[in-house]
Parts: structure tokens; C-alpha cells; sequence
């Protein structure tokens, strides 16, 4: 798929599928985008969508409605997201149970309908674990995207002022744990 083909894919599917509502966005093919196993993303703001080259056709376009879906509703893959995708299922859109649906309705089943700490905590290790740099506002961007919880990271943070207090815990027993293994791999080679 090229880019004038994907152009001319969302102005087919705003049509058919949403009534011709969304507001116009530009879409481009990409050959990288940042976060790992993503296919496709939206920028609301500047009203862009991208999709990740090398990908067949089909699979363009199911991401293409994605986004699409993205753009009706929110930036996340909450309730009303999910029902975007139901209703685009329903009036026959490309996409499938299987890959574009069912992997949203499992995570949800094991995300809690309340935010606890412990929760919270779980994810801000992993997301430290796997970038030990990471911030604050880093770590909540990326928790509303993937969890929901509120709309926007600001409204998400005035609902859960506690959040930053989670996050510096944890940032601090990684920074210890760290400290205490370099201790230890430190002993370890000079008994070698």
C-alpha cells in the first residue's frame, strides 16, 4: 500500500463507516515506529495517522481502522474504544475477533475496574525494569494509553494525585536493588 492508497483508504472508510465525521487526517506509511509491536499510531493533535510498512495489505487496513477508531472516540483502548471496534465489526469493516478485538477484551478482563496501588506498583516496576530512566510523566502517559483510567494524563494524575508517591517509591527501590546488585557482581569478581 502507498500513501496516496491509504489517503484515499480513510477517506472510503470516514465515509462508509463513519458517516464522513472525522475530521480530515493526513496518513503516511512509515518504515519505523517507536514503540515496539505497533502497527500503526495516531497523533490527534496534528491529525496524522502512520502505518508501519512491510505489512500486508489487509493487515494496513485493519490498523488503518484502529486508528480510525482512535479518532472517533479517544486515545486509548477503553470502554468506548472497544466499542468502536464492536460496532466496526458489526457493519461488516475488515477487521477481525481475533487479532483486532479479543487481545483488548482479555487485557481488560485482568485490569482492574478500580485502580489500586498494588496494581499501579506491579506496572511502574515493569516499566522501570524495562527503562530504568523512565519518568513520571513518561510512566503516566504511557499507563493511561495501555490502561485507561481517565482521558488524558493531566485529568488521570487529578484523579490519582497518590500516583507520584507510588512512582518515586519504586523508582527508589530500583535504584537500591541496583545498588545492591552491583554490590554483589563487585564481590563476586573480586573473589574470582
Amino acid at each position: 500500500m502507498t500513501n496516496p492508497e491509504a489517503q484515499a483508504q480513510f477517506h472510503e472508510f470516514n465515509q462508509r463507516y463513519f458517516g464522513g465525521k472525522l475530521p480530515r487526517y493526513r496518513v503516511r506509511i512509515v518504515d519505523y515506529i517507536p514503540k515496539q509491536r505497533e502497527h500503526g499510531r495516531i497523533n490527534r493533535k496534528q491529525r496524522l495517522i502512520d502505518l508501519l510498512a512491510g505489512h500486508q495489505d489487509a493487515c494496513m487496513i485493519a490498523t488503518l481502522l484502529h486508528e480510525m477508531a482512535h479518532a472517533a472516540t479517544n486515545d486509548q483502548h477503553a470502554d468506548r474504544f472497544m466499542e468502536e471496534m464492536k460496532r466496526l465489526l458489526s457493519v461488516g469493516a475488515p477487521i477481525t475477533y481475533e487479532a483486532d478485538l479479543k487481545p483488548y477484551e482479555e487485557k481488560e478482563r485482568f485490569t482492574p475496574k478500580r485502580l489500586t496501588r498494588t496494581f499501579l506498583r506491579c506496572a511502574a516496576e515493569e516499566a522501570i525494569m524495562g527503562a530504568p530512566t523512565t519518568s513520571l510523566r513518561a510512566f503516566v502517559r504511557w499507563f493511561v494509553l495501555d490502561y485507561g483510567y481517565a482521558d488524558s494524563s493531566a485529568e488521570f494524575m487529578r484523579k490519582f494525585p497518590w500516583v507520584s508517591h507510588v512512582f518515586r517509591e519504586v523508582k527508589k527501590d530500583a535504584k537500591a536493588f541496583e545498588k545492591r546488585r552491583a554490590q554483589f557482581l563487585s564481590k563476586e569478581v573480586t573473589a574470582d
